[in-house]
C-alpha cells in the first residue's frame, strides 16, 4: 500500500531546497558583485560634481592641477570655492591634508584667519554648466614650507563641505541669495578627492 505521506514530503523537500538556494543567492551573489566591481573615484555630496588633483611641476615651487567637473547631464551647479582646494586661499586654511610619504606624519600648516567678504563677490563663484570642466592651481610656497627638508615626497588630498552651492547659473542667483548663502541647498554638501603624490 503506497504511503500517503510521498506527495506532501516530497512538496516539502521541494520547497525547502528552493528556500535554502534562494538564501544561497541572496547572501553570496552581492559579496561577489561587490568583489569584482571596481571602487568608484571620489566624488562630492552634489550630484555629478567632482573635485581630482594632479600635480603639474615638481621642485620649487611645486604646483598642483585642481579639477572641477560637473558630470550631470542636465543640470548646471554654481559653488562657492571657499573653504575648497579652489579657494585663494587653501594654503592659508588647512583646505589640504599634507603627509609626509615616508613617514606618514601629518605636516603642521600655519592657519591663518581669512576675512570673506559677503556677499560673495562674483570671483568667488564657480559655474559649470553639464559637462563642463574648469581647473585652478596651487602653488605650494608658503612662508612654513621651508621648514622641511627638501627634496621630499608628500601625499596631498582634501576633504571638507562646500559653502555653498546651487543647481543654478551664477547670473541667476539674487542678491538675497548670495547673502544667504549659508542656507543654500548645496551648503554643507560634502565633498573628497583621492590622494596624489606631490614632490617638492
Amino acid at each position: 500500500m503506497a504511503n500517503p505521506w510521498n506527495p506532501r514530503v516530497a512538496l516539502l523537500t521541494t520547497l525547502l531546497a528552493a528556500a535554502l538556494l534562494a538564501a544561497f543567492y541572496t547572501y553570496q551573489l552581492p559579496a561577489a558583485l561587490e568583489l569584482s566591481t571596481p571602487p568608484a573615484p571620489p566624488s562630492s555630496g552634489i550630484p555629478g560634481l567632482a573635485i581630482s588633483l594632479n600635480q603639474t611641476t615638481r621642485g620649487t615651487p611645486a604646483t598642483l592641477v585642481v579639477a572641477l567637473e560637473n558630470h550631470h547631464q542636465e543640470t548646471v551647479y554654481t559653488v562657492l570655492k571657499w573653504g575648497t582646494p579652489m579657494d585663494p586661499s587653501a594654503l592659508d586654511t588647512a583646505v589640504f591634508s599634507i603627509v609626509d610619504a615616508d613617514t606618514r606624519e601629518q605636516i603642521h600648516q600655519d592657519i591663518q584667519h581669512v576675512n570673506r567678504k559677503v556677499p560673495p563677490p562674483p570671483n568667488q563663484l564657480v559655474t559649470l554648466a553639464p559637462g563642463a570642466r574648469q581647473e585652478f592651481t596651487v602653488v605650494f610656497e608658503r612662508p612654513w614650507m621651508s621648514r622641511h627638508s627638501r627634496p621630499a615626497t608628500y601625499k596631498v588630498s582634501a576633504k571638507g563641505v562646500f559653502k555653498a552651492g546651487w543647481a543654478k547659473a551664477a547670473e541667476g542667483l539674487t542678491r538675497q541669495e548670495l547673502y544667504a548663502y549659508a542656507e543654500s541647498p548645496f551648503s554643507q554638501a560634502r565633498f573628497a578627492t583621492e590622494e596624489v603624490v606631490l614632490e617638492v
